[in-house]
C-alpha cells in the first residue's frame, strides 16, 4: 500500500511540474509577443514621424516660396505704382503747360462784387488768397471756377479795403492735374467804385 502510495504522489509531482512548464512557457511567450509588438510599433511610429517631418518640411518650403513670390507681386506692383504716378505727373505738366489760364477780375464797391471770370480753357479751383500785409485765406474745401464762368468772391472786400491800395493780391488756384497757380493783381485803392483787370498767373506750388 505504500509503494502505491508513492508512485501516485510522484505521477502528481510529475504532472504539476509539467503543467508549470507549460505556465512557464506560456508566460515567455508572452513576454516574446510584447517585446515583438513593441518593436514593430515603435518602428512604425518612427516611420509615421518621419513622414509628418517630411511633410512639414516640404510645407514650409511651399510658404517660403509663396511669401518670396507674394513679395515680388508686392514690389512689381509698388514699381508700377511709382511708375504710373510719374507718369501722371509728366502728362499733367504738359497738358498745364498747353493750357491757356486767364482770369479776369471786376471789382464793385457798391454792389459788393468782387467778380471772377475764367477766360481760359481748363478748369480750375480757388483754394484761398492773400493781401500784402495780410493773413492767408485758405479753404478747406476748393471753390470751383469752371471755364467760361462768373463768381463773385465778395470776401475779398475786406481785406481789399484794409490794404488801402498798397502790394498785391493772390489767389490760390489749381487745375485739374493739380496743377498749382498764383494769380495776382496789385491790390485795387480803396477810394475807386470799380475796376476791371487781369490777373497775371504764374505755375507756383502754393501748398508746400
Amino acid at each position: 500500500m505504500q509503494e502505491l502510495g508513492r508512485r501516485e504522489d510522484s505521477k502528481i509531482a510529475t504532472r504539476d511540474f509539467r503543467m508549470e512548464l507549460i505556465v512557464i512557457f506560456l508566460i515567455g511567450l508572452e513576454l516574446v509577443a510584447a517585446v515583438v509588438f513593441a518593436i514593430a510599433g515603435a518602428r512604425q511610429q518612427t516611420r509615421d514621424t518621419n513622414q509628418q517631418l517630411a511633410a512639414f518640411g516640404k510645407m514650409q518650403d511651399v510658404m517660403s516660396r509663396l511669401q518670396e513670390s507674394s513679395k515680388a507681386t508686392a514690389d512689381t506692383l509698388q514699381s508700377l505704382q511709382s511708375t504710373t504716378q510719374s507718369m501722371n505727373d509728366r502728362i499733367g505738366t504738359q497738358l498745364g503747360r498747353m493750357a491757356q489760364l486767364a482770369v479776369d477780375f471786376a471789382m464793385n464797391v457798391p454792389q459788393n462784387k468782387a467778380d471772377l471770370f475764367n477766360r481760359g480753357n481748363v478748369d480750375l479751383t480757388i483754394w484761398g488768397y492773400k493781401v500784402d500785409g495780410q493773413p492767408a485765406r485758405t479753404y478747406k474745401k476748393p471753390i470751383s471756377l469752371k471755364r467760361s464762368e462768373h463768381l463773385n468772391l465778395a470776401i475779398l472786400l475786406h481785406d481789399i479795403k484794409n490794404a488801402n491800395g498798397q502790394g498785391s493780391l493772390d489767389i490760390y488756384l489749381r487745375d485739374d492735374f493739380e496743377n498749382e497757380f498764383i494769380a495776382a493783381i496789385p491790390v485795387p485803392a480803396p477810394n475807386i467804385v470799380g475796376t476791371a483787370t487781369t490777373f497775371d498767373i504764374v505755375q507756383h506750388r502754393w501748398s508746400k
